[in-house]
């Protein structure tokens, strides 16, 4: 085993202090995937049933999506460590399995953020059926909120999920609003347009 520390603190790079990184991914043996919000503690055993414990979504994949998530680890390695992985023995073939397709999508300081939104956008307008969100900080800027609105008004299924409370304020950009006005905005919307959008706390 090989642990190595992304951006130790030394007194040249302080200025660096808080470009850390907060992904939690683990590949095992290039076949197999998890990633989520949960994180090693005691904090995660239980199931949000008091403050003492917190309660996260967390996933397991299969298929060529695993070698997009090894790459998404390797940037950090790379720039932690300066060595390369590559070859069959940590990207091994890998065919698709089961019916869903799946896309990793990364960010990080230097860029990414808008690709991100580009595909939320993208996925949002694409539904058919339903919509299932699930955010730590449901911050959604005024496209995205009228992106959402619109698959309502198509008849979409839209389901919400997000924190009672978080230990930072969530503001809505544009319109300064906690994330729980957000949710019963789309809510009201919902209802004035005769479809559905629930949201869960």
């Amino acid at each position: 085993m090989e642990i190595q520390c992304f951006h130790q603190p030394r007194w040249h790079n302080l200025a660096r202090l808080n470009n850390r990184t907060h992904r939690k991914v683990l590949v095992v043996g290039g076949i197999m995937g998890f990633t989520g919000g949960v994180g090693i503690s005691d904090l995660w055993t239980g199931d949000a049933q008091d403050p003492e414990h917190w309660r996260d979504a967390h996933f397991k994949v299969e298929g060529p999506v695993v070698a997009q998530m090894q790459s998404v680890f390797l940037d950090n390695w790379i720039e932690a460590t300066g060595v390369v992985w590559h070859g069959i023995d940590y990207f091994p073939e890998l065919v698709p399995v089961g019916p869903i397709a799946t896309k990793m999508f990364s960010r990080a300081p230097s860029g990414g953020s808008q690709s991100m939104h580009l595909m939320t956008m993208v996925a949002i307008t694409a539904a058919e059926k339903s919509i299932l969100l699930l955010s730590a900080y449901f911050i959604p800027d005024e496209l995205t909120l009228q992106t959402l609105i619109a698959a309502l008004k198509r008849g979409v299924y839209v389901q919400i999920i997000h924190p009672a409370s978080t230990s930072i304020p969530r503001r809505c950009a544009g319109l300064h609003a906690p994330s729980g006005v957000i949710c019963s905005r789309l809510e009201q919307k919902s209802m004035s347009s005769g479809r559905r959008c629930t949201t869960a706390k």
